[in-house]
């Protein structure tokens, strides 16, 4: 199901919204957005669907045990979250990744080994973070960890921001989890933000899209022809999410949540730096938040910024021991849009222009 598509615009909101109004008390909207959640996304992809559910029970078992655990316990409290996180990225891994892993060992070595196949569950990039983000953030603030097991189901689950983000932060969700307020004004002005997506995705980006593949599937497109699939194919991929982005935000926002913007005009950016901040900021702040910041920190890079800093001066220093990081984030940052060399070279030249700007 799609926010396009008929059954979701005049079937399954209308009654989403209907059972949510009528029903009392914040635990029951809580209840009733997990229900219908966990049903808009059986109808894309039902046989997935233990895949969701087990993401949810993990990161909130890992959160209580983190939550229970005292500070004194370190190695425990590592434990838990690494086991967490080891389980999260190894579902990503095998159900996106694996086939690419084997496709290239048979390559590279002339094996046949069978691909496994697994299949895609539909939005397992953006909800597999999402769980890694509580399971972080209750390592870091215990207190934020949620004794109901339905507030982590909505964190992870919320159906306007299941298959295509944005990626909330724990820290961000979990107050609006706990309380919040539906008003007709805070309706009708989601309601708008929805409209708005929805025209830019059906009148701008799905129209173009269709001249794009045209000009795409020609066999020897000219020069001019060539720039205007070019143009007309970054035009499409930007109302395309720019429109998801704000149909999800919309949609939050008719139930009484508040999240942050997700694009800010990126193709005004002045540098590739500005672009990254811009565009499909959730996604850019998770890794900067969850990945980056803490390999700055760690004590290896910190170790070999005091070596660098010694041998080269520390303005030197500086700009190699961001190399290090900044190489690891776009490399994944590649292959999290991808299981393919495609979207590994993107990520590794996307990442050359920040380094460099």
């Amino acid at each position: 199901m799609v926010f396009s598509s008929a059954i979701f615009l005049f079937f399954f909101l209308p009654a989403l919204y209907l059972v949510y109004r009528l029903v009392p008390g914040i635990r029951a909207k809580n209840a009733v957005l997990v229900l219908f959640s966990l049903v808009f996304y059986c109808f894309g992809d039902v046989r997935h669907l233990p895949v969701l559910v087990l993401s949810i029970l993990v990161s909130w078992g890992a959160g209580r045990i983190l939550g229970a655990l005292p500070k004194e316990k370190r190695t425990a409290r590592r434990l838990t979250a690494a086991a967490a996180v080891v389980y999260h990225v190894g579902m990503l891994a095998a159900f996106k990744y694996l086939d690419f892993f084997v496709g290239n060992v048979n390559a590279v070595l002339g094996t046949t080994f069978v691909l496994p196949g697994l299949g895609l569950p539909l939005g397992i990039s953006f909800f597999t973070f999402t769980g890694l983000s509580y399971v972080v953030e209750v390592l870091r603030r215990p207190s934020s960890m949620a004794k109901d097991p339905m507030r982590v189901a909505l964190y992870i689950s919320l159906f306007p921001n299941l298959l295509s983000g944005p990626i909330l932060s724990w820290k961000t969700a979990a107050p609006q989890l706990e309380e919040r307020t539906c008003t007709a004004e805070k309706t009708a002005r989601g309601l708008r933000r929805f409209v708005l997506g929805l025209s830019k995705k059906l009148l701008v980006a799905d129209i173009i899209g269709r001249a794009v593949d045209a000009v795409f599937a020609a066999e020897v497109p000219d020069a001019r022809l060539a720039w205007l699939g070019s143009v007309g194919y970054a035009v499409q991929l930007y109302f395309d999410f720019s429109g998801y982005s704000d149909m999800a935000l919309g949609l939050a926002g008719v139930f009484g949540f508040d999240f942050p913007e997700n694009f800010d005009q990126p193709y005004i950016a002045s540098s590739m730096t500005d672009f990254w901040k811009r565009w499909h900021i959730s996604l850019t702040t998770w890794f900067r938040n969850y990945l980056y910041m803490p390999l700055v920190m760690s004590k290896p890079l910190t170790r070999l910024y005091k070596k660098w800093a010694a041998k080269y001066g520390r303005a030197k220093a500086n700009r190699l021991s961001i190399l290090i990081p900044s190489a690891i984030v776009w490399l994944l940052t590649g292959l999290w849009h991808g299981a393919a060399w495609s979207y590994v070279l993107w990520g590794v030249w996307e990442g050359l222009f920040c380094v460099l700007a």
